[in-house]
């Protein structure tokens, strides 16, 4: 690719109407240049020019200012965390043939559809595919008596599953959640209890010409709807209990003071104790992760760290790098040494992979 065609590519990137094959012929050779840690074979000047024209306030904004020894990093590591989605995916939609023979021990990636079910008769059944309806998958498990008794599904770190319950509700839940249900609701009402994130879309189901209602029970919270889809994030590590609203409508009763609070789609509702703030935002930002996509929206590296963390199952040694906020968007089903060499041009942090931790050097 030569200065013209890049500069052509750039242009009609910021103007959004490149074509999907130009997209993945810009990103590729932008990808290429981060991997080699080199900017000599762009001119600096037009590169800079170019990225100033994206609005790169939108994409990452420093609250604390810490900029790397050279510009021409950060200026790349601003735009590469919003490119760095586009990035991923054509990465790992056409691996390298060169890199074909490394050992898999030298990637780490996460490994979605993945999950266990925990019966109430002690079993552990490992669920492994997509989409399944687990009445159908586990009932012969279980014996008649227990089939009134609480069933435990639970994804591990560095996996997400989505499945569907018994009434033909659908569920995604991220890594390092777990959902109990009844293996038969009640016709008078369905309840399910969360931990950690999970995306609901529920099946409508009437009685008598009436809905019955289902209700998710979480950290300080009990989420009621009737037939909607919505977004619950109840991380006990985390500070929040987050719902989101994506279609529908939901009634959230705040256990600490027993207040309800009815939303609205766009609408997120932030619980801290007794505290909930409700604000209007991009509703689908919020389902980002079944895609392996994550959304920061102001948000501080510790936070990030920990979604890291959890999608990858590493854990970060050392001092984390705070007092600044990241915006935009990183793609989380990528190599992770790829996504912690972007996180290394924006932060002038470096990072060490010794096996399955994250050594930080400030």
């Amino acid at each position: 690719m030569d200065r013209h065609q890049l500069q052509d590519l750039l242009a009609r990137y910021k103007s959004n109407s490149l074509s999907t094959a130009d997209r993945e012929r810009l990103f590729f050779y932008y990808n290429e240049l981060l991997s080699k840690n080199s900017l000599d074979n762009l001119d600096e000047s037009l590169l800079y020019e170019k990225l100033n024209q994206i609005d790169i306030a939108k994409i990452t904004e420093q609250e604390k200012i810490r900029r790397p020894s050279r510009w021409k990093y950060a200026a790349m590591a601003a735009a590469g965390l919003l490119l760095f989605v586009f990035v991923g995916k054509l990465a790992l939609q056409s691996p390298d043939p060169k890199q074909s023979t490394a050992k898999t021990t030298d990637h780490i990636l996460m490994v979605p559809d993945r999950a266990y079910a925990l019966l109430p008769n002690g079993d552990s059944v490992l669920l492994d595919g997509h989409g399944e309806n687990l009445g159908e998958r586990l009932n012969s498990k279980l014996h008649a008596i227990e089939r009134s008794q609480l069933v435990t599904i639970r994804t591990p770190r560095a996996g997400r599953y989505n499945f569907v319950l018994p009434d033909g509700s659908k569920v995604w839940l991220n890594s390092a959640s777990e959902l109990r249900y009844p293996t038969a609701f009640d016709s008078t009402g369905r309840e399910v209890q969360l931990q950690g994130e999970g995306y609901f879309e529920i099946a409508k189901l009437t009685k008598n010409y009436q809905r019955v209602p289902f209700s998710v029970k979480s950290r300080d919270q009990e989420v009621k709807v009737l037939g909607t889809k919505f977004n619950i994030n109840n991380y006990a590590n985390e500070l929040n209990c987050t719902t989101t609203l994506i279609e529908g409508s939901v009634k959230v009763t705040n256990r600490k003071d027993n207040k309800q609070i009815l939303l609205k789609p766009d609408e997120q509702l932030k619980l801290t104790g007794s505290a909930s703030v409700l604000s209007k935002v991009d509703a689908a930002a919020s389902i980002g992760w079944k895609e392996g996509l994550l959304v920061l929206d102001k948000m501080d590296f510790p936070e990030m760290a920990r979604i890291i963390e959890r999608n990858y199952d590493v854990n970060f040694v050392g001092v984390l790098p705070n007092g600044f906020t990241l915006n935009g968007e990183l793609q989380t089903n990528v190599d992770l040494r790829e996504l912690l060499k972007s996180l290394e041009l924006y932060t002038d942090v470096k990072f060490t992979l010794n096996g399955r931790n994250i050594m930080i050097k400030n």
